[in-house]
């Protein structure tokens, strides 16, 4: 079994967000993640949005946050 910290920190490469109504957005996020078993694996991601643009974070149980992120604007 590989030790935890080889499978890295939880990365987004995927996102989709839609919007629904007046300010009302829904959004998917897809993070790949080698790590295994209860101890590390992918626990949350989260959406930051300043003026109009979106970022999303992952976090694995291991590393916390700090994988890729993606930015992206707010559908129309």
């Amino acid at each position: 079994m590989a030790h935890a910290e080889l499978a890295g920190p939880a990365d987004v490469i995927g996102v989709k967000v839609t919007k629904s109504g007046p300010g009302v957005y829904s959004s998917a996020a897809t993070v790949p993640h080698g790590g295994s078993g209860w101890k590390h694996y992918a626990d949350a991601w989260e959406v930051l949005g300043p003026d109009g643009k979106v970022r999303l974070r992952a976090c694995d149980k291991v590393h916390g946050y700090g994988g890729a992120e993606m930015t992206l604007d707010l559908p129309r």
